[in-house]
This record gives C-alpha cells, structure tokens and sequence, in this order.
C-alpha cells in the first residue's frame, strides 16, 4: 500500500528564505503542478529542530549532576560536622594533651577524606555500569573515558574538601577547658 512521504528540497543561496519561495513555487509548478511547496525554512531551523529533543536530554542530565554535586557536597559537610559535634570531648583532650590545631584539622580532614574516597570508589564502580546504558547520549566520549571520570572525581575532592573545611575550622576553635568541663 502507497502512503504518501514528504519530500525535501535543499537549495543553497546567498539570499534570504522569504525572496526564495515564490520564485520555488514558480519552478515546482513548471514542473509538476500538483507538487506543492510547503514550509519554507533555514537550514539551521530545521537543524536545531532535529537537535532540540537531545540537547533537552543533556540538560536535564546536566541539571541533575550538579543538583547530585549540591546533594554531595551537603551530605559531606553534614557529617563531618555531625562528627566534630560528637568529637568534641575527644578533640578537647587531644588539645589538652598537645595536639596543635594543625593536627585536629589533619584528624577532621582525614576522616572526611576517608568518607569521601569510600564514595568516589564505589561512584566510580556504578557509573563504569551504568555508562553503557547511556552510550546513545554519549558524543565524542566513550563509556568509559578516564578524562571525564577522573575529572569528576576531581570535582568531588574538591567539594568534599570545601565541606569539610568549615566543620574542620569549627574544631581547631574548640577551647580544651570547656570541651573537658562540658558533659556530653
């Protein structure tokens, strides 16, 4: 069974869209007078048209990766500074014993950096799975490009180390007497 299909005209010219429909019409008609010409448009409309579906799906992954960023950099920073709560008699004690604040920064960052490499280890080992289900939305990126994980990982460093540092700089300020007089 027949159906009809559209068809497509390309012409290149170094003139505007609107001054080129009537003189296209004119030509199709001479020859075929039932051939009719219909949206007339830019290539580059008809380009971005055919581009908007994915480039909508790029968005929303972008948008849910930093939002994902936002949600890590929170959690990071919400427990660590749940730990330095919780620590305070003991980095009260280490202060009382000597420890400079050099060494209780070192001691909160590290456990951050724990807790950080923890999840960065398993991140990686899901999204090594997961890449191959979104080959489709990869361009110039392959699955597994070490580039692009390693400079998310990088990111995640960085913002793990920037949410730490606050809960980090709250316990080098703890005063040894009160955190040693304070019953918990």
């Amino acid at each position: 069974m027949w159906s009809p299909q559209p068809m497509f005209l390309i012409v290149r010219a170094k003139i505007g869209v609107n001054s080129l429909a009537e003189p296209l019409r004119r030509a199709l008609s001479e020859i075929d007078p039932e051939l009719p010409l219909a949206n007339v448009r830019p290539l580059e409309t008809v380009a971005s048209a055919a581009v908007v579906t994915r480039r909508l799906a790029l968005s929303l992954v972008a948008t849910f990766g930093i939002t994902a960023l936002f949600l890590a950099v929170v959690g990071v920073y919400g427990v660590i500074a749940q730990s330095v709560e919780q620590r305070t008699h003991e980095l009260g004690r280490r202060q009382a014993l000597g420890a400079t604040r050099g060494d209780i920064m070192r001691l909160v960052f590290s456990s951050g950096a724990t807790m950080t490499i923890v999840g960065l280890a398993a991140g990686v080992a899901l999204g090594a799975g997961t890449t191959r289900l979104l080959v489709s939305l990869l361009y110039e990126v392959t699955p597994l490009d070490r580039w692009t994980f390693g400079a998310v990982a990088l990111i995640l460093l960085l913002a793990a180390a920037g949410a730490a540092y606050v809960p980090a700089r709250r316990a080098t300020r703890i005063s040894a007497a009160s955190a040693l007089r304070s019953t918990n």
